[in-house]
């Protein structure tokens, strides 16, 4: 699943690049207990993807270099899972992409980083945690030291309330719309009720510094919404008249940027359809004059079967 086909997978990576808001959601997302050994204040873009083939169909990351109290600098990954289920063996999953971070570290001749492995996920049934040796018969204290258990943090929010999501979990008011929305994109209702309400949360974003990051979260939900865009913006300008105007703006140059491409491709389209044409009837001027069909090949570069079947 591409970028530019996934919706949630291009507002998560627009939102969470930014150092300042990942820190907060991983601070809200992490047990107090990982978090007290994380100094977060150092959390630093680490600009690879180690998703490969394989996992791209199920996730996409984003990943962070970060001080540690008790392990040097770790690498800190969040996972966003784009089945909306939860997958059979995500420890095998897991386990993929923290070989290819540690490859990646072993071909450049890097120290292997602990990974923390974050998965972000939105379906709307629970995700159950376990550990990885519960795939396996009791092995016995001999036998399970050959196994690679670990674990790793599960951000289910389903299981967050709202009040948790809109007020107690997170400092950052991007990261509270996000999460909101990730929530319930599948709830058209609550969409469209809570317009107004939910873009409350981020009218810090109403300026300079903060206008892109409104915009993209405004064009999020008109693509998980089937609300008209103007409705929603309306319904914006109702708690701010700049912030209305701001995400009609932003929705027009959309739709009129669609517009200028559709215009540019019909007209591409119209060129080579012209194109086409001409070698047709160049290609029937020269069989009339009985050139040969390797010559009207090579002239007007159409294959023999089309030369053939002309009339």
């Amino acid at each position: 699943m591409s970028d530019l086909n996934n919706p949630h997978d291009k507002i998560f990576k627009q939102i969470e690049k930014d150092p300042m808001i990942a820190r907060d959601l991983i601070q809200g997302l992490c047990p107090k207990n990982v978090v007290a050994l994380l100094d977060l204040s150092t959390l630093k873009n680490d600009v690879n993807s180690y998703i490969d083939e394989t996992l791209k169909e199920y996730y996409s990351d984003l990943a962070f270099d970060c001080e540690s109290s008790v392990a040097g600098i770790v690498k800190v990954s969040i996972l966003l899972e784009h089945k909306s289920y939860k997958p059979e063996n995500e420890f095998l999953q897991l386990l993929r992409y923290m070989l290819n971070i540690w490859e990646f570290q072993s071909k450049n001749k890097e120290p292997l980083k602990p990974v923390i492995p974050i998965i972000l996920y939105h379906g709307e049934k629970e995700w159950k945690t376990g550990r990885f040796k519960g795939k396996f018969p009791d092995l016995g204290p001999v036998l399970k030291r050959f196994l690679p258990d670990f674990s790793y943090i599960m951000a289910d929010l389903s299981t967050y309330t709202e009040e948790q999501l809109q007020n107690q979990i997170f400092l950052n008011s991007a990261n509270r719309l996000l999460t909101l929305l990730f929530k319930h994109f599948n709830d058209q209702d609550y969409l469209e009720d809570k317009a107004g309400e939910l873009f409350t949360l981020i009218k810090d974003y109403i300026n300079d510094s903060g206008k892109d990051i409104f915009i993209s979260l405004f064009l999020y939900y008109t693509r998980i919404a089937d609300g008209d865009a103007e409705q929603i913006a309306k319904k914006i300008e109702e708690i701010s008249k700049e912030g209305g105007s701001i995400a009609m703006t932003a929705y027009n140059q959309i739709l009129n940027k669609g517009i200028e491409e559709g215009i540019q491709k019909g007209i591409q389209q119209g060129v080579e359809k012209g194109i086409q044409q001409e070698k047709l009837q160049t290609a029937k001027n020269l069989q009339i004059k009985g050139i040969p069909l390797d010559v009207i090949h090579d002239v007007t570069g159409l294959s023999v079967t089309e030369i053939q079947n002309l009339k």
